[in-house]
């Protein structure tokens, strides 16, 4: 045995929209919170002292017509997410706020990545950080998609694709 202990960070995404009535417990008990919208929550809460929030507003895919149908497991919806400005100082922060919880003795960190409605930007989030994350000695990390699978099904395609 060498004495090195495996390191474990829970990535969860999930969307504002579905949060109307109260704020999730993965959200508000989450070491790391990541806003990846233009607005804050509507339900923001103070941060215990060993919480870190990074917020920093990323455009949304579902606006861009080729990327509507698509969701952010999809590479032209990471891509997108990675070609903006924005992306890098997202991701650094992040990885530098989970790394401090690290050098701090955690074990186990959890990130909750934050869009509006949770199927694209905090997805592709989501799964970008877990790649970099695996990238890291002695770590592992995984995903958990809260709202993925909620679009809206009452709205209709017209609509959402502003016709």
């Amino acid at each position: 045995m060498t004495g090195h202990q495996l390191k474990i960070v829970r990535v969860v995404s999930c969307g504002h929209n579905h949060m109307k009535h109260g704020l999730l417990a993965e959200w508000t008990t989450a070491d790391v919170q990541v806003i990846a919208r233009r607005e804050p929550p509507l339900h923001d809460l103070p941060l215990t002292a060993d919480q870190v929030r990074v917020h920093h507003a990323l455009a949304n895919p579902f606006r861009v017509d080729e990327l509507r149908d698509l969701g952010g497991l999809d590479e032209p919806v990471q891509d997108f997410l990675q070609a903006q400005p924005e992306w890098t100082d997202l991701l650094n922060d992040t990885l530098a706020a989970i790394g401090r919880h690290f050098e701090s003795g955690r074990t186990v960190v959890t990130a909750a990545v934050m869009c509006s409605g949770g199927h694209d930007r905090s997805v592709a989030a989501a799964e970008l950080l877990v790649r970099v994350l695996k990238s890291w000695p002695e770590t592992d990390a995984f995903t958990r998609h809260l709202h993925l699978y909620r679009r809206h099904p009452w709205v209709p395609a017209l609509a959402r694709r502003g016709a």
